[in-house]
Parts: structure tokens; sequence; C-alpha cells
């Protein structure tokens, strides 16, 4: 049930701006490049409901794999020209057009002409050798425009902090460095404030500290040398959650509610809960405008943006273009009929391509 602080009633199902169906099915090629395979937790993952989302509008896909970067498969090859050469896996459904997890086939050179989507999806804190991953793709000759997201989002991405022309939308926030940076953190000594790290994933590492202090800041530079990012604690996240938007080509496509656990601060898959929620008013409206117009501007055609209901208006806390995810738990909360479910994937699909 929405929560009566915020300006929402029942509406109509979230809907896509219908767009034509694929002219032909098997005129696209898809390559979506991941964090391991194997460690992927499948039933639950985005990128893999995607993938079957594909394949069901008769995508052919490949999978190209840290696992198999790390294992060799990323060679460069003596020629009279030098140059990298990409290997992938064939996605293999072998049931039609059921959402099982697929088959990869065996290592294949991709050729890099085909492809009209590469779909990057590593997180960075997952391994450190993000960027270098963007590299050799590039080095490789996948060309800048034939990324889902943006090439350059992709090589400055701090997804702690939102764009400075959504800073309206944001708590107050602070990125700190290093120790050197610590005289501009007198004036949040006192403040409720929440520290995350810089190189965190999803939750881990975020701490919630009521009065900070210089000395909050210098520990939590210790352990973080990446650096860290102060952020303004907002107390509606205990009592209401917040609202994950899901954004498909500027367009947002659903939300939900993340509640974090009894007493917890922050949201974490394992022991919070989720529910869908359909939010209607010309606050809302405003907002998801105004971050399709800026996720557009930057080249995101793929987002999760979570934000917090505090003092009329929504504040943005996390900025998730990298690897966004929980898209496939909206979808099922969302649409429990397995037949709207499809319907929703073929109309992202369709704006994806």
């Amino acid at each position: 049930m929405s929560s009566p602080s915020i300006p929402s009633k029942v509406a109509k199902t979230p809907s896509l701006t219908p767009q034509a169906e694929l002219p032909n099915p098997r005129a696209h090629h898809w390559v979506w490049v991941l964090d391991s395979w194997t460690t992927l937790d499948h039933a639950a993952d985005t990128t893999l409901r995607l993938i079957q989302w594909a394949h069901q509008a008769g995508i052919i896909q490949d999978v190209v794999s840290i696992d198999s970067a790390l294992n060799g498969a990323w060679e460069t090859k003596s020629t009279a020209k030098p140059h990298l050469e990409i290997y992938g896996r064939r996605v293999q459904f072998t049931d039609g057009r059921s959402l099982n997890v697929p088959n990869l086939s065996a290592l294949r050179p991709i050729d890099l002409s085909e492809p009209q989507h590469w779909f990057y999806r590593i997180d960075p804190p997952v391994n450190l050798r993000y960027k270098s991953f963007v590299e050799i793709l590039v080095n490789a000759g996948v060309p800048h425009n034939r990324f889902v997201n943006s090439l350059g989002t992709l090589r400055t991405l701090n997804e702690k902090q939102v764009p400075l022309e959504l800073t309206d939308f944001a708590p107050d926030t602070l990125e700190v460095l290093s120790s050197s940076s610590l005289n501009d953190v007198t004036p949040w000594a006192g403040k409720n404030t929440v520290i995350k790290p810089k190189d965190g994933l999803q939750s881990r590492g975020v701490t919630h500290v009521p009065a900070l202090t210089v000395a909050d800041v210098e520990q939590a530079l210790a352990r973080h040398p990446a650096g860290i990012v102060l952020q303004e604690f907002l107390p509606e996240i205990t009592t209401e959650g917040e609202i994950r938007f899901w954004f498909v080509a500027g367009e947002c496509v659903g939300t939900l509610r993340k509640r974090p656990a009894h007493g917890d601060f922050k949201f974490q898959y394992q022991t919070g809960t989720l529910e869908a929620v359909k939010l209607l008013s010309s606050v809302t409206e405003n907002f998801v405008n105004e971050v399709g117009k800026s996720l557009n501007a930057s080249g995101i055609r793929l987002a999760a943006i979570d934000a917090v209901w505090h003092r009329g208006h929504f504040k943005i806390i996390d900025w998730n273009v990298s690897s966004p995810g929980l898209l496939a738990q909206l979808c099922d909360l969302t649409y429990p009929d397995p037949k709207a479910q499809e319907d929703f994937g073929r109309r992202v699909i369709t704006r994806l391509k």
C-alpha cells in the first residue's frame, strides 16, 4: 500500500510509449558484458530477465564475462595490424520461448561489425579493473555509439552523487577524497549524516552517524581509501522506505518501494521488503521528467534511481547507471499475470533497440 505521506493514488499501470514491433527479428544482435556468469543470482537477476525478453523478441545475443576475460579470452592477435579480439559465448535457449536460464556456447570470436548494442553491466566495486575492461572494448574496435549506456559516463562513473543539473533533487552531499579535504568537513560537524564509500557495492560499508565528527570522517577514509561521500540523513527512509524509479530510454517504466528491515536505515535485499507502488502527482511527474531529461542528455538508456520522499519532494540517494537491478522484481510485483509480464518485457526491449 502506498504511504499516505507521499502524494499518490491508484493509477493506471505505468506504460511505455507504444512503438513499432521489431521489423525483422533476426536483424538484431546484442552483446552483454558481465561479471562472472557463474556467480550471478540468475533467479533475481535483471540482466538475465533482459536477455530472456530479448530472446523472445528474436534477438541474437552473446555474453562476454569477466571470468572469460581473466582466463585469456580477451586475446591480442599477431597480425599485420595487431589488434584485440573479443571472445564471447552465444546465448542458447533449448526450449523455445521459455524463460529458463539459457545455456552458453563455447567461446567464439565476436565479429565487431555485427552487434548493434553493447550492454556493459559490470559492477565497478565487484572488479577493480572495471574501467580497464571499457578500454579493452574500445581498443578492440567497439564503436562508442554502440554502448547502450554512454561510454563517457561509464568512464567517469560516480553513482554516489547525482548530476549537477539535478542537485535540487538531492540531499546535502559532500565528496571527501582524502584527509586533505577535512577542512571542508567542518560545516558538517554535528550533522545527522550517512557515510557512503565511493567504492562500495549496494549498501555495503554504508554507515549512519547521528552527529558527525571529523574523527568519523578520518576513520571512514582509513577504511575506504578510494574516498567517501557524506550525505544528509533522511529519516523518512526508516518509516517509508525509498522508491526505485526504473528508466528505459529516458522514460520511467515503473516504481518499486524498498523498505529496510525494522530498525535498519538502509535497504538490503536479503532482509528488506519490496512492494509495487504506483505514484501519480504533479510532483512525481515533474521529478521523473527532469530525471529522464538528465539521463537522455548523458546517454544513459538503462537506469534505476532511488529517492526518498522528504518534506514534499523526492530526494535522490542513489544513481544506479552501471548495472541497475530489481527490474525482474518490479515486473513480477507490478504484473502478476505472465502474459502481462511478457508484454511489459516486449515493450522494454522495443524501446532499447
